[in-house]
């Protein structure tokens, strides 16, 4: 059994822009939920659910509610292979599912203001072979779907709803061939998605009566975007590693827009991709700092987006507050800070304009009182600028709120879990970073309690 939840308190309850009354509001936040693990001789799957209901002490009179589900799975096919399966889906408000991710895991990019309510799953399909000791290939297979309503009302009649609904969807696969050396590794990518972006406005909009109105319009893009990448890995000793890649994405939009039939003149675009990532892992913490851009479809505005993003993310026990820490840390900092530049790729121009800027900091100190049980306090600042100018008008805000958590799991410990932090790509070289199954892992995710005095071992 889970639960987990928060009383918190925020400036600005639903983003509104910069420039108009920001409203604050104090509200409790409580989801309760299970976890169901079953472990076999060759897999793992854990199945979870949660329902999340807020009670705004201001803004509502009765609670909101919402859903969390997810299912995880992770197979050994053979001595050499491997696969991992996630599935994922969630509803509520925008500004409240910003708020369910750890603070480690905060995620910086340009987002859509006010009370907007958003219906979103996600799921992928990971497999790897091991050729030989040194050759590694693999395969991924992928789709996410949002929706999104922004329950504004129509400015001509308060009483009459006039939302925009913003329905979007991405599915695509890649396959990587990657080289391992003594200390580095060399890696090669190559995939392609497929992009459905749709804006609805429910109301028609007549540009002769305000040419900027003409930029609030219905709108659907449907685009191919092929991509290749290679990486290179170092491990500079057993905790320092660092990595760089690049390639080029392609944009190429396809079909007829239903809503702009006579837009048809579309250009497709390439477009450079590149990052860097300097991390240190240890038994008991992880820190990441990376710079990069990439092309990346923001489902919650419908438009593929170039983005710059320089972040810091951390997981580290706290030990001058902590003597035993390097055995079972019970008090640890968790935290994201960093910025971002986001440029909208127009969608007959397939150029870059409509610049916003994104900046969130996200900081917390959990403490661990017993195996099962964690309290915490947490701060979030966001803040984003806007641009009048854009295909979709998205107007600025900023937002500071504080948080004071708990989290409860009876019992402490599941037998056959799937390890949290299981990713297709490992940060190290030598992969030592995953978690094999059956066996402690090297990096443990912080949050998740064991047995008081269990040590953890590098692989």
């Amino acid at each position: 059994m889970l639960a987990n939840g928060e009383a918190a308190a925020t400036d600005n309850v639903f983003a509104a822009p910069t420039g108009t009354t920001r409203e604050g509001d104090v509200f409790l936040t409580l989801r309760p939920g299970f976890l169901f693990a079953w472990d076999a001789p060759r897999m793992q799957h854990d199945l979870s659910l949660e329902v999340e209901l807020i009670e705004y002490a201001f803004h509502s009179d009765q609670p909101s509610s919402s859903l969390k589900g997810g299912y995880r799975a992770f197979f050994l096919p053979g001595p050499r292979s491997e696969a991992v399966l996630q599935l994922n889906g969630q509803n509520g408000l925008l500004s409240a599912i910003t708020s369910r991710s750890s603070p480690d895991e905060a995620v910086v990019q340009v987002q859509p203001i006010n009370r907007v309510d958003v219906v979103q799953g996600d799921g992928s399909a990971y497999a790897s072979y091991q050729a030989t000791r040194e050759i590694r290939l693999s395969e991924t297979v992928f789709g996410r779907y949002s929706r999104s309503d922004d329950n504004a009302l129509d400015p001509m009649d308060s009483s009459m709803d006039d939302p925009t609904i913003i329905r979007s969807a991405e599915a695509g696969a890649v396959l990587g061939f990657e080289r391992s050396f003594r200390k580095d590794s060399l890696s090669l990518e190559a995939g392609a998605s497929w992009v459905r972006l749709e804006r609805h406005a429910s109301r028609f909009i007549d540009a002769s009566t305000d040419p900027l109105l003409e930029l609030q319009k219905s709108r659907l893009d449907r685009q191919i975007v092929p991509r290749t990448r290679i990486q290179w890995r170092h491990d500079f000793n057993k905790r320092w590693s660092g990595s760089a890649d690049g390639g080029l994405a392609f944009v190429y939009p396809y079909g007829t827009d239903p809503y702009n039939p006579m837009a048809t003149d579309r250009k497709s675009g390439v477009f450079p991709i590149a990052g860097a990532n300097l991390a240190y892992i240890e038994p008991w913490g992880r820190m990441q700092l990376q710079v990069r851009r990439d092309i990346t479809p923001n489902l919650f505005v419908a438009q593929n987006t170039v983005n710059d993003l320089a972040v810091a993310q951390l997981a580290m026990p706290l030990t001058w507050l902590d003597d035993s820490a390097m055995r079972r840390p019970k008090f640890v900092l968790l935290a994201t800070a960093g910025g971002a530049r986001t440029q909208l790729i127009d969608t007959l121009s397939g150029k870059q304009n409509s610049s916003f800027l994104v900046g969130r900091a996200d900081v917390g100190i959990n403490y661990n009182a017993s195996p099962g049980i964690t309290y915490g306090v947490r701060y979030e600042l966001l803040a984003q600028t806007g641009n009048d100018t854009a295909e979709q008008v998205v107007p600025g805000f900023f937002r500071n709120t504080l948080f004071f958590t708990f989290a409860i799991r009876y019992p402490d410990r599941v037998a056959a879990e799937v390890p949290q932090r299981r990713a297709q790509n490992a940060v190290r070289a030598d992969r030592k970073d995953l978690v094999p199954i059956g066996v402690e892992p090297v990096v443990p995710d912080p949050l998740e309690q064991g047995d008081e005095g269990e040590e953890s071992g590098e692989q």
